[in-house]
């Protein structure tokens, strides 16, 4: 199941999950504890840059081993806490079929995976370079938290047309749903034409593509209420112009009546010009005003 994340909550989505106490009970279970008895001399609090999870610690109780026989000492609460699939992966009925409770993910990259499980741990923010390799894994193992960290290092980095391009695709393969407003917002105040024009909008997914022209649409849209709008306080103006004069000439000067609606001016107006000749010329008008109240 694919989880997509937005700068803000809306109605009806899945509850974010309260990312600040995840990171309080992350440190709590490893940081706070006394060493073990593997530990040896107590040791001075860990910081998410000196992580390496090469030998047990703070009682870790399952290892997770790479490519190359690398090995991951981690805590399975940690883990199962911000990840469906290590929940399952790490059960006590599952890692009691492993010798010493060692787990081997294949086609794993050490170096990648112990950066993975920093931010697991620590939430720390995400530097750009390892977004490439984080994304993915956050991806596999449904990490909420990661995916989060790479989102907010990713959208300050949206400042023009080509990155805008180069992220809305990664944004959707992620479900970086924030990332993705904000590539949007950027690209769809373009032209229709220009889009077009562009190889980078040819070459995009096609939901990509449909996601641009949408936020095209929605400009579009807003500026036509706009100018429609416009329009009608003109022709209510001209149409209200044109009732005050008629009704004073065929009322030998009185003032019109300050109340009348539009439908009853407009009428007046039509039946003006069928006894006129000279006024057809406005009912004709009118009539084709008039469509825009109907």
């Amino acid at each position: 199941m694919e989880e997509k994340l937005d700068g803000d909550a809306e109605g009806s989505q899945e509850e974010e999950p309260n990312y600040g106490l995840v990171f309080k009970e992350s440190f709590s279970f490893w940081k706070d504890q006394g060493p073990t008895e593997a530990d040896g001399a107590a040791q001075p609090k860990s910081t998410a840059m000196n992580l390496d999870f090469s030998k047990p610690w703070k009682r870790s109780d399952a290892i997770l081993t790479v490519d190359n026989n690398v090995k991951f000492h981690i805590h399975t609460g940690v883990l199962s806490r911000q990840s469906p699939i290590f929940e399952q992966m790490l059960l006590p009925e599952n890692l009691s079929k492993y010798p010493n409770r060692e787990i081997f993910l294949a086609g794993k990259n050490a170096d990648e995976f112990r950066e993975f499980l920093k931010v697991l741990y620590s939430g720390e923010p995400v530097r750009e370079y390892k977004i490439n390799y984080l994304l993915p894994l956050a991806h596999e193992y449904q990490t909420p938290v990661v995916l989060k960290r790479c989102q907010e290092s990713l959208i300050p980095k949206v400042t023009n047309e080509t990155l805008a391009f180069k992220y809305i695709s990664i944004a959707h393969t992620y479900g970086l749903e924030g990332l993705r407003r904000t590539c949007v917002q950027l690209l769809k105040v373009k032209s229709y034409t220009e889009l077009k024009a562009s190889r980078m909008y040819r070459e995009l997914p096609p939901q990509c593509g449909w996601d641009v022209t949408e936020g095209r649409v929605e400009i579009l849209e807003n500026e036509l209420g706009k100018r429609k709008s416009k329009l009608e306080e003109v022709c209510d103006d001209l149409i209200t112009r044109m009732f005050e004069e008629l009704y004073r000439k065929q009322s030998g000067g009185r003032p019109p009546p300050m109340n009348a609606a539009m439908g009853n001016k407009i009428c007046f107006i039509k039946e003006a010009g069928n006894k006129s000749p000279e006024i057809k010329i406005i009912a004709e008008t009118i009539d084709k005003l008039e469509r825009l109240y109907s």
